[in-house]
Formats: structure tokens, sequence, C-alpha cells
């Protein structure tokens, strides 16, 4: 399979925008993976593929500057190639995740890339439209230079890798074989990513030994009766009516006690 000018371009595009316009949208692989699935023509491997690369990175968050990996380069590089290497040249779906996850190392770099350029070029002009009391600077400053600097290390890296990665990912199949202990490992590697990241929003979440009630409850909901997700969010939601209500009540009996004396 291979991903034309076209495609690469938009690809590239939304990876530019992704950060300014859409950071906690466009940049989320699951949502990304219907966007890469309808432009390539195939949604449902694009999903799959999407959805592990999503939950190997749930628990990630970007608090001010510090950014731990770059979802934007896994969801409009990461996956394209990854789709490319799945129904192109044959490779292992833990594989192909694995490969588009080394590509966040390379969006991380582009990142710190676009803050440095923001300080050195748009931080100066902005402090001296402030002083100067020129209004047209300042917006240069805050929507004028940081889009080129999107352009510059997020639009063009994306473009080029998206257009000549696929035959880079081709090229390791040709060269080390898939029954090697490289590959192999590469495969556990993958496969074992979504366990990760699921390990890292427990960590966030559960704070005593009870909290792992929920999480258990609906892992059997799910992997021993069959329910399904649609299903299990309904259910969520009821017990968390009960607990709000619950909640409610209690502050309410409060209250009237504290009225009483």
């Amino acid at each position: 399979m291979e991903i034309s000018w076209l495609q690469a371009m938009i690809f590239a595009l939304l990876a530019g925008f992704g950060q300014p316009y859409g950071w906690y949208t466009l940049s989320r692989p699951l949502v990304a993976a219907v966007v890469v699935g309808l432009i390539m023509g195939d949604l449902k491997s694009a999903i799959i593929l999407g959805a592990a690369m999503q939950v190997a990175y749930i628990a990630i968050v970007t608090p001010g500057g510090t950014l731990a990996i770059d979802l934007r380069s896994i969801c409009w590089i990461g996956i394209p190639l990854a789709l490319a290497a799945v129904k192109g040249a044959g490779l292992d779906a833990g594989l192909a995740v694995s490969i588009a996850s080394t590509v966040g190392i390379l969006g991380t770099l582009a990142f710190h890339g676009t803050l440095a350029f923001n300080t050195a070029v748009s931080v100066p002009f902005g402090m001296k439209g402030i002083d100067e009391g020129n209004e047209r600077n300042m917006l240069i400053a805050n929507f004028g230079i940081p889009v080129v600097a999107h352009m510059l290390f997020a639009f063009v890296p994306t473009l080029l890798v998206t257009k000549f990665g696929v035959s880079f990912v081709s090229d390791i199949q040709s060269f080390i074989p898939l029954d090697s202990l490289i590959m192999k490992t590469l495969f556990s590697v993958g496969n074992m990513l979504a366990t990760v990241g699921i390990a890292l929003l427990l960590r966030h979440i559960v704070r005593k030994g009870t909290d792992f009630i929920p999480f258990l409850f609906g892992f059997t909901l799910a992997s021993v009766l069959g329910v399904s997700l649609i299903g299990c969010t309904i259910i969520a939601v009821m017990f968390a009516t009960i607990a709000l209500e619950a909640g409610n009540d209690r502050s309410v009996v409060q209250e009237d006690a504290e009225e009483d004396i």
C-alpha cells in the first residue's frame, strides 16, 4: 500500500494544525484513526490500530509545556505507516504498533523545536509589540508566527516521513525475517503496550485498594459476561447516578442536622 502525495499532505496539514486547534481531539489516536481510515480506504483496520495505540497512550497528559510523547506524530505518521505496513507489507499488527510508537520520539523533538522557535522569535516580537502598543504585531506574534513554526516542525516532517516511510517499513521485512528474535521481540513489545497504558491509567485513578473494584467489575462485564462497550457504559452511568444521589442525600441530611443543632 502506497501513500500518495495528496494523502501525505492531508496528514501533514492535520499534524500542523493538530496542536493549536485540536490537541485533545484530532491528536488522539482513536479519533485520528477514523480520519486516516477514511483517507486510506480501510476504516476497519485503521480503527483497530488506532484503538491499540489509544489504549497504550490513554494515560498521557501534557501539563504546561511538559511533553513525554507527541501524539500528533503517532496519529498522523504512525497510524498511516502502520496501516500501510499491515495492508501492504503484511506485517503483524503488534509490530506495526511498535514501529508507529517509535515515531513519537520524532514528534517530541519537533514539539520542542516548535517551542524553541516560538521562544526565540514569537515572544520577543510580541513583547516588542506590547512595548510599542502595536496590536498588529501582537496578533502576528500570537496567531501568525506560531503557525509558521508548526508548519516547519510538524508539516514538513510529517509530509516527508509519511510519503517515503512506507518503503522503509517494507525494507524492514526484507532485511529482518519475521521469525527472527528481533521481530519476535518487537511483536511482544507492541502487544504489551496496551497493558502499559492501562497500568499508567490505574496509577492515576487508584488511591486505595477498593478503587480496583469498579475496574475489576468492568473487566468482568466485558471479558466474562461478554457485555459490549455500550452496555458497560450504560451500567457505569447507572452506578454513577446512584453514587451521586447518595452523596446528595448525605449532604441534605448533614445540613438538616446542622440546622437542628
